[in-house]
């Protein structure tokens, strides 16, 4: 949209960053600085390469702080950072959780980083709580299996466990990023003013099945 601005928090690729509050707040003001005008927060992190690589996995498995750390506490901490801000422009906050935050995963553990998406999606239902009356939306959404450089590593090699994933899903294919972004575009639009708290999997039904 040519009027919004979107402050975006995103970590990944084994990007090292202060998560204090002070860090986060240096961030936050450095970024309004260029984008003085914005409307939407939109909190994730970013570990396709990190999970074709097996890497998140192995780390999870010796480090699971970490998983909670950056998946939870990042959010957590970013959030608040811009909270007064929100408040202001009568902004909207877009969680990015996951299906494993409320389902269990055979293929890959993914413990740690379920029970960090399980506290994503349930402190977005308290934002939607602290921003009653105050004009600040709070909305959640889970991908499933999306097509980017970084999974087409995996999805592209035959005998991939993930294929048996996509075999089970009713859209028998991964999701494109074009369709996640615009369901990000239309929940954070005048359109979708009275949607608040939802969580929506966009994983073309798999969450569903079984």
């Amino acid at each position: 949209h040519p009027d919004w601005a979107v402050i975006v928090c995103l970590v990944g690729g084994g990007q090292e960053i202060n998560t204090g509050e002070a860090g986060i707040g240096e961030w936050l003001d450095s970024t309004l600085r260029s984008y003085p005008d914005w409307h939407l927060f939109l909190s994730s992190r970013l570990t396709d390469s990190e999970y074709a690589a097996g890497l998140a996995v192995q780390r999870a498995k010796e480090h699971p702080r970490c998983e909670i750390r950056n998946e939870l506490h990042l959010v957590f901490h970013c959030t608040r950072a811009a909270w007064p801000y929100l408040v202001a422009t009568r902004g909207c906050v877009l969680n990015v959780a996951s299906l494993a935050a409320t389902r269990g995963v055979e293929f890959v553990p993914m413990a740690p980083h379920g029970a960090a998406k399980g506290g994503v999606l349930a402190f977005t239902n308290h934002l939607v709580a602290e921003g009653a009356g105050l004009g600040v939306r709070a909305n959640a959404i889970s991908p499933g299996m999306i097509r980017t450089p970084e999974t087409a590593q995996v999805l592209d090699v035959a005998d991939h466990p993930l294929h048996a994933v996509l075999a089970a899903t009713p859209a028998r294919r991964a999701g494109e990023p074009e369709e996640v972004a615009k369901l990000a575009a239309f929940l954070c639009s005048d359109d979708a003013l009275y949607i608040n708290g939802a969580h929506i999997a966009i994983d073309g039904g798999k969450s569903v099945m079984d």
